[in-house]
């Protein structure tokens, strides 16, 4: 019993010394993952490249997101031997798989600003001719470039995103390079919803923003109908993303039929009458 005694204490003391050797680490706030596998690259910073691309677990499906609670990732930390405690504010990870789209606009995105940062160092920095000036060198000062402040995403937002004032920053672009095309006005970005992903750093043009959507394609809706004697409500299925205020199709699911419907709010829809007979207006009942 004295030997068990000993072993069990001499590897307690082993792991302890392991995990203080152990390099910290850091848990992200969010990761994109692009393929079907979860590595502990995407659940913590500061690992070493092939510790990084240890699978950990299967990704969510493509276009979804999940959250990984800390308890989960703590419990991976420990299986890995990583120096990590959660925070007790910490509400774990939330792990994002991109579409096939998405992944495409990422990685040409990238592609296209390795190129330019390449051209750009190896563009020789052309020596324009000092200005024949009468007078002192001073007055030969050349005016300074106006620059215009221009809302821009601080990071990559993805179509269908609500943005908010965190998700905004200022940037200094060329006056000369202005466009009648760019939100000037952070007000007209923010509380907007991103009808395709805007890139981090660049002005939004005003058809990339739509109000955010209140329901969604393929989603159950509840179908409004009144009239001057009475109001009739029945189930439905949206066959479009629409906000408030716009018109979009949606199938009564006890009769099949469907009609067009204005957007009240979320999951509800306004149906008119329109043209429609008495008996007509029985069927969405």
């Amino acid at each position: 019993m004295k030997q068990i005694a000993m072993m069990l204490a001499a590897a307690a003391m082993f792991v302890a010394a392991v995990a203080q050797a152990a390099p910290p680490v850091s848990l992200r706030a969010h990761a994109m993952v692009a393929g079907p596998d979860l590595t502990l690259g995407h659940l913590f910073e500061g690992l070493a490249p092939a510790e990084a691309a240890t699978v950990v677990a299967r990704a969510p499906q493509p276009g979804t997101e999940v959250v990984l609670d800390a308890d989960w990732v703590l419990r991976v930390a420990r299986a890995y031997g990583l120096a990590w405690q959660p925070d007790p504010n910490a509400a774990g990870v939330a792990i994002r798989r991109v579409t096939t789209e998405e992944a495409d606009a990422l990685a040409a995105e990238t592609a296209a600003a390795l190129t330019a940062a390449i051209e750009a160092s190896a563009r020789p920095v052309a020596q324009a001719p000092a200005p024949a000036v009468e007078g002192p060198a001073d007055e030969a000062d050349e005016p300074e470039l106006a620059v215009l402040e221009v809302p821009v995403p601080a990071r990559r937002i993805w179509a269908g995103e609500v943005i908010g004032a965190d998700d905004i920053v200022w940037a200094d672009m060329p006056e000369t390079a202005r466009s009648e095309r760019w939100v000037l006005d952070a007000d007209g970005i923010i509380g907007q919803s991103a009808r395709r992903a805007l890139a981090a750093g660049r002005p939004v043009q005003p058809d990339s923003l739509r109000l955010p959507i209140d329901v969604a394609r393929g989603e159950p809706v509840t179908m409004v109908l009144r009239t001057a004697t009475l109001t009739l409500t029945a189930r439905g299925r949206a066959l479009d993303d629409g906000a408030a205020g716009e018109r979009i199709r949606v199938v009564n699911t006890d009769s099949n039929r469907t009609v067009e419907a204005t957007v009240l709010g979320p999951e509800t829809v306004e149906v008119r009458l329109g043209r429609q007979t008495a008996a007509e207006v029985a069927q969405l009942r």
